[in-house]
C-alpha cells in the first residue's frame, strides 16, 4: 500500500505556510527512507470492499458516533465520479486535465484513479462521504508548484482539495466538477492550480506528438517545478542524476561542502525540469506549452545521451561559463549548447505548429525567417533538413542567407544523431552526409550557411 502516493494530512490548526507533522497510513513494516523520523500511532484493520466489509465499517463508525452525523444513510454508498477541466487561452474552451491522480478518502479508507483524456474520473470504491483531492502526478511527472521562496513545497506534488477539503456527501459524489480558469494574480492559488494543469496537459500532449514523430519518449517520474518568478525554463535533470559523483561535485562546488547523508536526502527533491508561469499575457497557454516543449526537448536529448558527463558539460557551459547568453560560436565547448539548444528551440516552435496551428505556418515562419537564436544557435536547421513546400501550402519563405535545398530528413532521423559522441555541429553534419549520400552536397551547403 505504501504511503498512498504520499497523500498526507496536516494539522488543520497549522498555516499552509508552516512545516508541520504529516499524517498518513502505511502498510505493516513499511520501509521509510533513512533520516525520516516517524511515530506509529496505532494499528488499523481495514475491511474488504464487500457488503460484509461495509457493514463492519458502518458498525465501527457507529460505535464512535460518526455514522449518520450528516443525516445520510450508512447503507447508501456512491462511487466518486466527475470531471477536471482547465481553461485554454488559445481556444477559449475548458479542456480535460489528462492523466492526473484523483484521491477519495474517508478516514482511513482511500481509493485512487487517474483522469482520462477528457478529464473524467471514476473511482471503483464506494463511499458514504469522502474528501476528494486532485494531485498533479502520474508515472511521467510529479509537478510541484513553488510560489515565491517557499522551497519546502518541493516535498509535495501540487494538489487541489475539492470542496475546500470538506467531505463531499452522498449523491454529490457522483457529479463532481472542477473548472480551473485563468487567474491574472500570479501569486494566487488559482494561478498555481491553472498553471499546474496547463503544464500537465502540455507534457501529456508532447508525448503524443513524440509518438507521431517516431521520437523515443520515456518521461519517467520526473520532478517538475512550476515557478512564478518569471517565464523561464530549465532542464538540469538533477533528480535523474542523483547519487552520481558528477552531481555531488557540482552541488559541493556551487553551494559549498554538503555531507553525504544530507546530499542523499536533498537529491530526491531536486528538479529535473523547471517551468516558469510568470508571463501574465493573453497567450499564457501557448507560452507555457512552448516552454514545456523546449525543456522536455532537453529531456528527450538527455534520455538518448545516457551520459551524465555530456549533460554536466552543457550545464557548466550555460550556468558557469556563459550564464544567460550562451556565449558564441567561438566559445570553448560551444558545441554542447549549439546541439542542445538548436534542438530544443526547434522543437518549441515545431510542436507548437503541430498542436496549435497545423494549417497555419506562423511557428514554422519563426524558424525559417530567423534561422538563428542568440545570433548563432541554428534553431532553424532541423526544420531546413525536414521541410517541403507543402508544409507552407506551396510558399516557403527563407532567411536569405540560408542555403536550404535539403528535403525530407525527418525529425526522428535528425534526432537519432544526437548521441553522446556528438559534441560539435559538424559531427552531426558529417553523419547526415553519410546517411543521406544523395543530398550530401546540399547538406554541406546548408551547414556552411549557418556557419558550420
Amino acid at each position: 500500500m505504501g504511503i498512498e502516493g504520499r497523500l498526507l494530512d496536516e494539522l488543520p490548526s497549522i498555516s499552509n505556510e508552516q512545516i508541520t507533522w504529516q499524517y498518513t497510513r502505511v502498510s505493516i513494516n513499511y520501509p521509510f527512507n533513512n533520516g525520516i523520523y516517524f511515530e506509529i500511532l496505532d494499528t488499523l484493520y481495514l475491511p474488504e470492499e464487500t457488503l460484509q466489509g461495509e457493514e463492519i465499517e458502518d458498525e465501527a463508525f457507529s460505535i464512535v458516533g460518526l455514522n449518520n452525523s450528516k443525516g445520510i444513510s450508512a447503507k447508501t454508498r456512491y462511487n466518486p465520479h466527475g470531471f477536471i477541466r482547465v481553461e485554454n487561452t488559445e481556444t477559449n474552451f475548458f479542456e480535460g486535465v489528462k492523466n492526473v491522480k484523483i484521491y477519495a478518502r474517508n478516514w482511513f479508507k482511500i481509493a485512487t484513479t487517474f483522469t482520462n483524456e477528457s478529464g473524467e474520473f471514476y473511482i471503483n470504491k464506494r463511499f458514504v462521504s469522502a474528501k476528494v483531492t486532485v494531485s498533479f502526478q502520474n508515472s511521467h511527472v510529479n509537478i510541484k508548484t513553488i510560489p515565491g521562496v517557499r522551497l519546502w513545497r518541493v516535498a509535495y506534488c501540487s494538489r487541489i482539495f475539492l470542496n475546500s477539503y470538506n467531505k463531499i456527501q452522498g449523491a454529490d459524489l457522483t457529479n463532481i466538477s472542477l473548472n480551473l480558469g485563468i487567474n491574472s494574480d500570479l501569486s494566487s492559488r488559482g494561478s498555481r492550480d491553472w498553471s499546474a494543469a496547463t503544464i500537465n496537459n502540455a507534457i501529456e500532449d508532447m508525448q503524443n506528438l513524440c509518438t507521431s514523430e517516431n521520437i523515443p519518449c520515456a518521461f519517467n517520474h520526473l520532478n517538475v517545478y512550476a515557478i512564478n518568478w518569471n517565464d523561464m525554463g530549465a532542464a538540469p535533470m538533477f533528480r535523474k542524476m542523483a547519487n552520481s559523483s558528477l552531481l555531488d561535485d557540482f552541488i559541493n562546488i556551487t553551494f559549498g561542502f554538503v555531507s553525504t547523508p544530507l546530499l542523499v536526502a536533498l537529491e530526491q527533491y531536486l528538479p529535473d525540469v523547471l517551468i516558469g508561469y510568470g508571463d501574465n499575457n493573453n497567450s499564457r497557454t501557448l507560452a507555457i506549452n512552448q516552454t514545456v516543449f523546449h525543456e522536455f526537448g532537453h529531456v528527450l536529448h538527455y534520455n538518448q545521451l545516457q551520459s551524465n558527463s555530456w549533460w554536466m558539460n552543457l550545464i557548466s557551459y550555460e550556468t558557469i561559463s556563459h550564464p544567460g547568453d550562451y556565449g558564441d560560436l567561438n566559445s570553448n565547448n560551444s558545441g554542447y549548447a549549439a546541439i542542445a539548444e538548436s534542438w530544443s528551440f526547434f522543437l518549441e516552435e515545431y510542436f507548437a505548429y503541430r498542436k496549435f496551428s497545423p494549417t497555419d505556418s506562423r511557428f514554422l515562419d519563426n524558424l525559417n525567417l530567423n534561422g538563428f537564436t542568440f545570433n548563432w544557435i541554428p534553431e532553424g536547421l532541423p526544420l531546413d533538413l525536414l521541410d517541403t513546400p507543402d508544409m507552407w501550402g506551396g510558399t516557403d519563405t527563407e532567411n536569405p542567407i540560408i542555403s536550404d535545398n535539403v528535403l525530407g530528413i525527418s525529425v526522428s532521423q535528425y534526432f537519432s544523431n544526437l548521441t553522446s559522441n556528438m559534441t560539435e555541429m559538424n559531427q552531426i553534419r558529417d553523419a547526415l552526409m553519410i546517411n543521406f549520400p544523395t543530398q550530401s552536397t546540399e547538406i554541406q551547403s546548408l551547414y556552411n550557411s549557418y556557419g558550420f
